[in-house]
């Protein structure tokens, strides 16, 4: 199983993020498109963000093992629409169009809470 490199999380987190990847390729997602994740402190309400090949995961994301693997399939479609090319440009509407895409396709939909 390839895991992208950690930077910043404690073994705990460590340990939550390899579940979450294992349950994502089980899933049949592409996981070695994450080559980075980095922890850093988000404002509330902001669990994660994507980067060019990975994404930072703050404090929120693991608020639960199910919520993590919702974070991580988020920012793992968005990076896959990266890299078919989707989010190069940029026009009005954009952003909610691609977000709506990733919702769409999504197959760990956000815990109840």
């Amino acid at each position: 199983m390839h895991y992208p490199i950690l930077v910043g999380f404690d073994a705990a987190e460590e340990g939550m993020i390899k579940l979450g990847i294992d349950t994502l390729s089980m899933a049949g997602y592409d996981t070695s498109l994450f080559q980075e994740l980095i922890r850093v402190d988000t404002p509330k309400g902001y669990r994660a963000m994507s980067l060019d090949d990975g994404a930072v995961l703050g404090q929120e994301a693991f608020e639960s093992q199910e919520w993590l693997i919702h974070v991580l399939e988020e920012e793992l479609l968005h990076l896959m629409q990266k890299a078919q090319g989707l989010a190069k440009e940029f026009a009005k509407g954009t952003a909610l169009e691609l977000e709506l895409d990733a919702n769409d396709t999504r197959k760990f939909p956000p815990p109840s809470s």
